[in-house]
């Protein structure tokens, strides 16, 4: 969670030197794991479930009916439908989290940990290997031919390049997840934490190792290299 919050922070810190932050009204509940923002609304996946801001985080709404779960490790959004991922597999709502439903089909394994699409692909990245749905969760498939490392700690998008951090280092696929290969060039810890797509030129992969934070740049014309 440390890094994924050093990592957001350095991005905006990055384009916004001058801005000040003002803490929102909520979402009460504490523990914020990860936020989706939608076209008109923004999401909170936290240790007490999810909640829903529409006027900027102005005001919250909880958001659980349907979920078994409350810890929540990542949430994507498209348009009005949302998934979120949990220990428990991958939830899904079709009405702006108004109601949640389970979305497991095929999905054989527990522990999810991130979510990302691509078009209208979306993957889960899992303790055991990535899944893609096409059809909006309805079924999900295994898509992780090349991995040597089942455990997905995070992923990044950019264009229709999917990179995932694993605890063997980044992954890369071009083809919707079909095929996968180490873009490892240049970081210097294998444990990859967090990772994050910044405009249409770059990946940042954080890693952990031996207590350290390190901030990697991928520059998408040397799909194999990362620059410290």
């Amino acid at each position: 969670m440390f890094l994924r919050i050093l990592l957001l922070a350095l991005m905006v810190i990055t384009n916004f030197a001058f801005a000040q932050w003002r803490q929102s009204n909520g979402p009460e509940g504490g523990g914020v794991i990860c936020l989706a923002v939608g076209e008109t609304t923004i999401l909170a996946g936290t240790v007490s479930g999810v909640f829903e801001s529409t006027d900027g985080g102005v005001t919250w709404i909880h958001q659980n009916s349907g979920l078994p779960t409350t810890f929540i490790e990542s949430i994507y959004v498209r348009n009005s439908l949302m998934f979120a991922a949990a220990y428990e597999g991958v939830f899904r709502s079709t009405d702006s989290g108004e109601t949640w439903e389970e979305a497991n089909n095929g999905l054989n394994t527990n522990g999810v940990m991130t979510l990302a699409g691509i078009n209208n692909s979306v993957f889960a990245g899992t303790w055991n290997g990535v899944y893609r749905s096409d059809d909006d969760g309805e079924n999900w498939v295994r898509v992780d031919a090349g991995f040597t490392s089942a455990f997905t700690n995070d992923f990044a998008v950019l264009g229709t390049n999917l990179f995932a951090g694993t605890e063997e280092g980044v992954y890369l696929s071009t083809d919707l997840g079909n095929t996968w290969s180490l873009a490892n060039n240049g970081i210097t810890g294998s444990n990859i934490k967090v990772m994050s797509a910044f405009g249409t030129t770059k990946v940042y992969a954080g890693t952990s190792e031996n207590m350290n934070s390190v901030m990697s740049t991928f520059e998408p014309n040397d799909k194999e290299s990362f620059i410290i």
